[in-house]
């Protein structure tokens, strides 16, 4: 029974590693394509010759489709929801999400005129959003990674087992 117990607790773990590095692989293809489409809109209302404002703004298009495509998906937030239920991870997962999504809305709607204030808008949000990523990485690298968790179980256990004189 007990080596039951403990492979239902390996798989779990496994499972959360595996949620985790999914997650993480969506948040790096977001960060690129707004990176990118942040870069490449700048480059469209600079005075850069139309052949190379064409190529920009064919960037930038490509990657506002990629960050939007990935931040309107519910299957990254829902797996953390699978892998640690409704708490503060998904939470976070929601948090990250909806930060990005408002900044890639801002610069998509930004027009020359309106393109710093919009800028520093949409970056205040994308860095907003970035420590909240950073801080949910921590803890879902945590929670899946076999290694930490069985450390952590040992400190737990450890101070409870009675020494012998």
């Amino acid at each position: 029974m007990a080596t039951f117990v403990g492979q239902v607790w390996i798989e779990r773990i496994r499972h959360r590693a595996d949620i985790a590095v999914e997650f993480i692989q969506w948040c790096d293809v977001v960060w690129l394509a707004v990176g990118r489409m942040e870069s490449s809109k700048a480059h469209t209302f600079e005075g850069v010759p139309p052949e190379k404002r064409a190529i920009g703004l064919k960037v930038y298009e490509e990657n506002r489709d990629t960050a939007l495509t990935e931040l309107l998906r519910n299957a990254p937030t829902a797996k953390v929801a699978i892998g640690w239920g409704a708490g503060k991870e998904y939470d976070m997962a929601r948090r990250v999400g909806t930060l990005a999504l408002e900044a890639t809305r801002t610069m998509t709607r930004a027009r020359k005129d309106t393109w710093d204030a919009d800028r520093e808008k949409a970056m205040a949000l994308i860095d907003e959003a970035d420590k909240v990523r950073l801080a949910l990485y921590e803890r879902l690298v945590t929670a899946g990674s076999l290694p930490i968790v069985l450390g952590r179980y040992r400190e737990l256990l450890l101070p409870r087992i009675p020494t012998l004189p």
